[in-house]
């Protein structure tokens, strides 16, 4: 089955643009290129060396040129902007909408933040500014401030004409914001609305309240959260005085959900930081990244070894028994990692006594699973060791169940209860210390087999 991309075949497409990159063919490349809608260009850019980036941009009309920008990831605009003339920069710089404008100005190093600012008319300078005064990874940072706002007592055919005037330079001209006499926001006008009604009506009897807001300092995660409960299209941001400060857009909303989820599967794969771009990451950054939690495993892990060392005798009386633990092991780690799983996006339980019933309902629910795997370890365990394993595997599956539950469920709550991303928990922190846990509980059955003279 062929992939397509874009109405384009991918693979096709990318031998043909360094083909022509390569001959230097500028006139085909740019009538390759054009076409494409933006977000299919900027892929492209992992297909081509690093070298030839300058040139792909510099085929494409300016216009077209600021749009494919927007779609590239952090390190390649920089990479990429380096590249450009004074005069392009200036002319990139001024067609980029103003959050995506903020956003890449915001992660320069300082001396070239302050020439970038240098090249941005005053309009546009204040309009960055005002967003930069919001913190990273708030709603302030992530709305746009170019947004069409008309007073409440202005009509219909006014709010026409100044979309017509606004049209590519406010980031949406969908949605009209209304305000009061005193600035208070006053709702929202859909231009579907506008369409349907006279000249002479005036917003007031339009404008309608959306279902939330937010104010600047509420976090992304949050904006897009309600942007998704809602299914709005805009979500204003308000001041404490009620007044709007700007709108993030639906399209905001799904960079955000989709960094999350990337950072969260990062975070669950024992990577952190997180990657942004794999493809853009240096060595360092990646081996740096992953060090950290594998040492945390391994501390973990010379803790199960200190256990062993402790109880060898047993081990040495009850040496059949060795045939179970990579069993008992198996069912603490993926136990442990399938709650976690369940358990990774689950609101934080109101007060201790919910926090416990729902820490109870897992523990019933692993314990049933681990009874449930008795049926065919049980007689395995009999089969290679007799009578004595056979109760060991009855006794250590399902409590090993139950211990990776516990982890997996509490790991997550916990985390979140502390404020921090519950994916922290992930799988490598979670199977080992599953593992440990596994591993003193069948250390201590070997004991209380010992002191019962169960052979």
């Amino acid at each position: 089955m062929s992939r397509v991309w874009g109405g384009w075949g991918r693979d096709g497409t990318a031998v043909a643009l360094r083909a022509l990159l390569e001959r230097r063919d500028w006139r085909r490349l740019a009538e390759l290129v054009e076409p494409l809608p933006p977000a299919d260009v900027a892929s492209v850019f992992a297909d081509v060396p690093e070298v030839d980036w300058v040139f792909l941009y510099k085929v494409l009309p300016v216009d077209h040129g600021a749009e494919v920008f927007s779609y590239l990831h952090q390190q390649q605009r920089e990479r990429l902007f380096g590249e450009l003339t004074p005069q392009e920069r200036e002319a990139l710089l001024a067609r980029l909408p103003a959050d995506d404008l903020a956003f890449f100005i915001a992660r320069l190093d300082a001396p070239e933040r302050a020439r970038s600012m240098q090249l941005l008319d005053k309009r546009r300078r204040a309009h960055v500014r005002r967003l930069l005064r919001h913190a990273p990874g708030t709603a302030g940072r992530l709305m746009t401030t170019e947004v069409i706002r008309l007073r409440r007592d202005r009509t219909v055919g006014e709010a026409r004409r100044l979309i017509r005037d606004m049209a590519g330079r406010a980031e949406t001209v969908e949605t009209l914001a209304v305000s009061a006499a005193d600035g208070a926001f006053a709702g929202l006008v859909t231009l579907e609305v506008l369409a349907l009604e006279g000249d002479d009506t005036t917003l007031a009897a339009l404008a309608a309240l959306p279902p939330a807001t937010v104010s600047a300092d509420a976090s992304c995660e949050e904006a897009a959260r309600l942007l998704k409960h809602y299914d709005m299209l805009v979500l204003p941001v308000l001041d404490d005085n009620g007044r709007l400060l700007g709108l993030i857009t639906s399209d905001d909303a799904l960079d955000v959900m989709e960094a999350l989820t990337t950072r969260s599967f990062h975070h669950f794969g024992g990577v952190w930081p997180a990657v942004a771009s794999v493809r853009m990451a240096d060595s360092v950054a990646m081996a740096r990244s992953r060090v950290g939690v594998l040492l945390g495993c391994g501390l973990i892990g010379l803790a199960g070894a200190g256990l062993l060392a402790v109880a060898l005798p047993y081990l040495q009386a009850f040496v059949y028994s060795l045939f179970l633990l990579p069993v008992i092991l198996a069912v603490a780690g993926n136990v442990a990692i399938q709650t976690a799983a369940l358990h990774l996006r689950t609101p934080v339980p109101a007060g201790a006594r919910a926090w416990f019933a729902g820490l109870r309902q897992e523990l019933a629910i692993t314990v049933a699973l681990g009874a449930t795997l008795l049926g065919v370890v049980v007689p395995a365990a009999f089969w290679l060791g007799g009578s004595g394993l056979a109760l060991l595997a009855g006794i250590l599956v399902p409590l090993c169940a139950a211990a990776g539950g516990l982890v997996g469920a509490g790991a997550p709550l916990l985390l979140r209860r502390l404020g921090l991303d519950p994916a922290f928990a992930g799988t490598p922190m979670l199977t080992t210390l599953a593992d440990v846990l596994a591993l003193g509980l069948f250390l201590l059955a070997l004991v209380g087999m010992s002191a019962l003279g169960v052979g």
